[in-house]
């Protein structure tokens, strides 16, 4: 989702991720390994200082927990709108067309690296040394951090690029889990 608020991704890289016991995943043969053990995968590439190209996200239990801009519902078929878990109150036209944030979970991570553009996007990250896996302490809060994030986003007068993208989400989630764990 483009974008971001150099706080969050600077909270993200210099406070959170230390402070959680995040270790970098240096192959995506590793990648996976820590998606079956069932960690936290965090891929925050706003720390490369790519704050306009790079995009957080987040990886747990074979599946990518992610914030995107995407067409409005009324223009999606039934079988795309049922994925898009929480939406963005307010809509933005880009380009004259209704788009709307959503905080979603996508197809299994599995299912996503038999596609080529997802595997090497992953690798990229992972050699550029954005990613990163959390502390396994972390994991059992993880699902109670999300859905609570993503209820508060839901509820916030927030839309595209008014103070809430991709970066702010995983920084909320983390800081969340962080305070479930404590």
């Amino acid at each position: 989702m483009g974008g971001g608020r150099r706080q969050d991704v600077e909270t993200i890289g210099l406070t959170l991720l230390p402070r959680m016991g995040a270790r970098r995943v240096d192959s995506l043969d590793q990648f996976q390994a820590h998606v079956a053990a069932g960690r936290v995968i965090i891929e925050a590439a706003g720390i490369a200082g790519t704050l306009r190209d790079g995009h957080s996200s987040l990886y747990f239990a074979d599946r990518v927990y992610d914030m995107d801009l995407a067409l409005e519902p009324f223009f999606m078929g039934p079988k795309v709108r049922q994925q898009w878990g929480y939406s963005a109150k307010f809509t933005r036209r880009i380009d004259g067309i209704p788009q709307r944030s959503y905080i979603f979970t996508s197809k299994t991570i599995e299912a996503m690296l038999d596609k080529g553009i997802f595997k090497t996007q992953r690798e990229a990250a992972i050699n550029l040394g954005l990613t990163f896996a959390l502390d396994p302490k972390y994991s059992p809060h993880f699902e109670r951090a999300f859905r609570q994030e993503a209820f508060t986003f839901s509820h916030q007068p927030y839309g595209f690029g008014w103070y809430y993208n991709c970066h702010t989400f995983v920084r909320g989630v983390l800081e969340r889990m962080l305070d479930l764990a404590d």
